[in-house]
């Protein structure tokens, strides 16, 4: 199970830096360190957003399993 969680963590984080990649090369350039810097906080900062939100499949039945 561990190597599993290992694989599923590694593929998320490869799918955004993907995602940062193409936003960045849609966007071309930054003005400033300044504007880069802020662009990379609001990315970060909406993905540990959405993956600390996110429902795991058969998670209400683990759940159940251990507090029974």
């Amino acid at each position: 199970m561990g190597l599993q969680l290992t694989f599923r963590t590694t593929n998320w984080i490869e799918r955004c830096f993907k995602e940062l990649k193409d936003y960045i090369r849609v966007r071309g350039y930054f003005h400033s360190e300044s504007s880069a810097d802020k662009f990379l906080y609001c990315f970060f900062t909406d993905k540990a957003e959405k993956y600390r939100s996110r429902k795991l499949r058969y998670s209400e039945l683990i759940e159940e399993a251990f507090v029974a």
